[in-house]
């Protein structure tokens, strides 16, 4: 949990980019860390073009395509 204290907007305003559509910026300051990494994975996966959006961290990133999609978006 100690490095997820840092997850916030205040040092990393780029998970504004995380926020759906219609969404208030106040909710992402309640996301619990799992749901802001989740966020960030389906983030990843649709600007690389993947259509599929996890749900969770366990069964969903098991195959790794989600992370395929990540590695091969942050490392452009």
């Amino acid at each position: 949990m100690y490095m997820f204290r840092k997850i916030s907007l205040r040092y990393v305003p780029e998970m504004i980019l995380l926020k759906k559509e219609g969404e208030e910026d106040q909710v992402l300051y309640k996301l619990r860390p799992e749901e802001i990494l989740i966020r960030w994975f389906n983030y990843h996966m649709r600007i690389n073009g993947e259509k599929r959006e996890i749900k969770n961290m366990g069964p969903d990133l098991s195959d790794a395509v989600a992370y395929g999609h990540v590695f091969s978006h942050i490392s452009k």
